[in-house]
């Protein structure tokens, strides 16, 4: 399906099914089997009741299975508990999602911020988000600056700026990382030739073409005092000593 960046922006449903034909090419399955096998690694040892994955990859496979999330629903249509509705109107009752997948649920929103909020909503007290995207500061991202088709026309966001995301929703980024520095390309000569790169992943650590945020919702959130206030709320002097203050012991 190609896509002109000039033309109506394109559904939120055309866009997955158009990014599950682009994951069925050998790029795209190539990248696939790192994706969800990074995903097995972050939640090997996480439990969960109630699992949503919004966004995937390929027709028919649940990144979340295997593992111990139990009931899980998939939005678009993938699985046994597959659910028809928008990401940004999800009919579930607010607090009753365990741990909330995100895999390519934003690049290709409208409103990605109402999707959070959403997430938000439905997300209980302590819950998980593990959200999965492509990173514009890397070489799949340089490729999406003259790319007109799913997925080089949607809206890259780096890691920085969903943290910020989070961090406005009350939610503490735990792990922040990238991978698959070698861009997905057609030729397998050049893609062998590529995959050297990923030899020095290590010393440029966010400029792998995928970036995973793992986030909480915190039961308690809390807002940091700044530190110039802090510095004007000093023990008043009198006479040059010090007045005392009910946190001041008297004797």
């Amino acid at each position: 399906m190609n896509l002109d960046r000039k033309a109506a922006p394109i559904g939120w449903d055309d866009a997955q099914t158009a990014l599950r034909a682009w994951y069925a090419t050998a790029p795209g399955a190539e990248l696939h089997g790192r994706i969800a096998g990074r995903i097995e690694t972050l939640l090997r040892d996480r439990y969960a009741l109630h699992c949503l994955q919004i966004g995937g990859t390929r027709y028919g496979v649940d990144l979340l299975a295997g593992r111990a999330l139990i009931h899980r629903i998939h939005v678009t249509g993938d699985g046994a508990g597959s659910m028809r509705a928008h990401p940004a109107a999800l009919p579930l009752a607010t607090g009753s999602i365990d741990f909330v997948l995100l895999c390519h649920a934003l690049e290709f929103s409208a409103d990605p911020h109402a999707i959070l909020r959403e997430v938000d909503r439905v997300l209980t007290l302590d819950g998980l988000v593990l959200c999965v995207g492509f990173n514009p500061w890397s070489l799949l991202g340089l490729r999406g600056l003259w790319g007109r088709s799913v997925p080089w026309c949607g809206h890259f966001y780096g890691p920085g700026r969903i943290g910020d995301w989070f961090a406005l929703l009350g939610w503490r980024v735990q792990r922040r990382e990238t991978f698959a520095l070698c861009p997905p390309v057609h030729s397998e000569r050049v893609r062998r030739r590529l995959m050297t790169l990923e030899r020095i992943q290590r010393w440029l650590p966010v400029q792998g073409g995928i970036h995973v945020l793992l986030g909480r919702k915190h039961s308690i959130p809390f807002t940091p005092v700044p530190a110039r206030r802090l510095r004007a709320e000093r023990r008043p002097v009198v006479g040059g000593v010090v007045r005392p203050t009910r946190y001041t012991e008297m004797h």
